[in-house]
């Protein structure tokens, strides 16, 4: 297990997850209901054409309504790659320090790890 709390395999298996793997995709529907604009729909493609719909933006600024509906969208990729870079990130931090460095409050580094350590826990509900 490296200093991130993550073995190898978890932080490169999306297999292990909770949540629907990615990719996902944005689609743009028509306006729709009472609301002005359009709906943006977080989606998992299946087969030819056919999607899961993973969460839906609801129409309010449009502009941010698909800023939004983009981020939705890219968090599994978003997620691995946190997973990944902290892993190696503390890897190779632990190698330049001594072992009871690891959590000093005035590394630039180790701060970065519990952010993104943070980020990651807050991603799986814990």
């Amino acid at each position: 297990m490296g200093r991130s709390g993550l073995t190898k395999g978890e932080a490169m298996s999306t297999q292990t997850a909770k949540h629907t793997p990615g990719p996902w995709e944005v689609q743009e529907g028509a306006e729709c209901c009472f609301h002005r604009g359009n709906r943006y729909s977080i989606t998992l493609p299946i087969d030819r054409g056919i999607t899961e719909t993973i969460a839906e933006v609801w129409p309010g600024s449009d502009e941010r309504d698909k800023a939004d509906a983009l981020l939705i969208a890219a968090a599994p990729d978003l997620l691995e790659a946190l997973e990944t870079i902290t892993l190696y990130l503390a890897e190779a931090h632990a190698e330049d320090k001594a072992a009871d460095h690891y959590g000093d409050e005035t590394c630039s580094y180790c701060e970065g790890i519990k952010a993104a350590e943070a980020a990651i826990a807050k991603a799986k509900g814990k």
